[in-house]
């Protein structure tokens, strides 16, 4: 599952809008393809608006009512650079827990997962995995 943040100061039109929808729906097309590729079955929801916890939680709902034993999986951008971490993380990473507190006030669950996150001075060694760019809910059916 992934939204596209709707910004009316950002997309002035309806291709930009559209482009935006495609944009999200590309990206997730990449997560199903991996999990096709590790012999699982995959689906996507995609949508766009100006709430996307909101929009968050009516997809959630979407799929748990679709497969009942559901988990949800999230990322936590975790940063490297604590100079730019403060204001990062106060921006950044309020998505995956508010909506981890909604989902389990319904019975759901959701499973936090740390994403790193290096700036340009950051040092990471090569032998590490290059962070991720665009963490996105994924729900597993048990």
């Amino acid at each position: 599952m992934g939204v596209g943040e709707v910004d009316s100061a950002l997309l002035k039109g309806p291709e930009e809008v559209k482009a935006l929808e495609q944009s999200v729906a590309d990206d997730l097309l990449e997560y199903c393809r991996l999990a096709a590729d590790l012999g699982f079955h995959a689906e996507l929801r995609s949508a766009i608006g100006p709430d996307v916890v909101l929009e968050l939680r009516r997809l959630s709902l979407e799929v748990a009512n679709e497969f009942p034993h559901s988990v949800f999986f999230a990322g936590k951008l975790i940063f490297a650079d604590e100079i730019e971490g403060f204001i990062s993380r106060f921006l950044h990473n309020h998505t995956a827990i508010d909506l981890q507190n909604w989902l389990q006030l319904q019975g759901l669950s959701l499973v936090i997962l740390p994403v790193r996150v290096f700036t340009s001075h950051a040092k990471f060694s090569p032998s590490q995995p290059q962070p991720a760019t665009t963490p996105h809910i994924v729900a597993i059916q048990k």
